[in-house]
């Protein structure tokens, strides 16, 4: 692997996971809490805007799936 590639591969993560309540969300969810309510009460500041926005980021990059039970 060349720097460059190195150099794009760590932007990329970095775009992923970057902001101010995607490691925190994962962190949540990581704990054991994974339904919507269980992860916004771990998360006392974040609004359900916020939160719902954050999810579909993370599900679109392929951290987070979704499901329907």
């Amino acid at each position: 692997m060349t720097e460059e590639q190195a150099m794009r591969y760590l932007q990329d993560t970095l775009f992923v996971v970057g902001g101010k309540w995607k490691l925190p969300v994962l962190r949540a969810i990581h704990s054991g809490n994974y339904r919507f309510r269980d992860i916004q009460r771990s998360l006392p500041l974040i609004t359900t805007r916020v939160l719902s926005k954050e999810l579909k980021h993370l599900e679109e990059n392929k951290l987070v799936i979704t499901l329907n039970i």
